[in-house]
């Protein structure tokens, strides 16, 4: 037996989870590029890169790039694109860590939010038209396509050719001694 869920604003259900997925598809490509900046294979850029934070990936690809590419307008250009990726990602995380109602008018959403302050208790309310929404989804995509021909052209592909490995036990093996 299959239930429905029905979503009461369908509009600003597929606009949140539009700005999800391209966050964390923009993630992703910067989890790409530290793998190939470490010059690992996909699996060790995966090991290096899972479970850090947003801010933490961006850093550590902030480094990495400074550490291999020594032309500093690219450095330079390389700092604009992650504030525009800080950007989007503190955005991101403003319309998904909040309540949603709707507003008296056709597609302008109200975001609550309550938070600890100083000691004090914080009430964001903000009316959201779905177009804002939308411009947040433009603009993440924006940034990621950038970010990804910034790279290309910077760092460039994995090799087609990986590091080939050997597969062993991930277990240590004690010697008698």
């Amino acid at each position: 037996m299959t239930s429905k869920i029905s979503l009461p604003y369908p509009e600003l259900s597929t606009a949140l989870g539009q700005i999800v997925r391209q966050c964390s598809n923009l993630e992703g490509i910067i989890s790409i590029f530290i793998g190939i900046l470490i010059g690992a294979d996909r699996e060790i850029g995966q090991i290096v890169t899972a479970g850090l934070s947003f801010n933490s990936l961006s850093s550590l690809l902030n480094m990495l790039f400074r550490y291999r590419v020594s032309d500093q307008k690219a450095v330079e250009e390389l700092d604009r694109l992650l504030k525009r990726v800080e950007i989007s990602q503190k955005r991101r995380n403003e319309l998904i860590h909040a309540t949603w109602g709707v507003h008296d008018k056709e597609a302008v959403f109200l975001r609550m939010k309550s938070s600890k302050h100083s000691m004090r208790l914080r009430k964001d309310r903000e009316m959201v038209p779905l177009a804002n929404l939308e411009t947040v989804i433009e603009q993440t995509d924006e940034v990621t396509k950038d970010l990804i021909s910034f790279l290309m052209n910077h760092v460039g592909p994995y090799p087609i050719r990986q590091v080939q490995r050997k597969k062993t036990s991930n277990k240590i093996k004690r010697v008698a001694s």
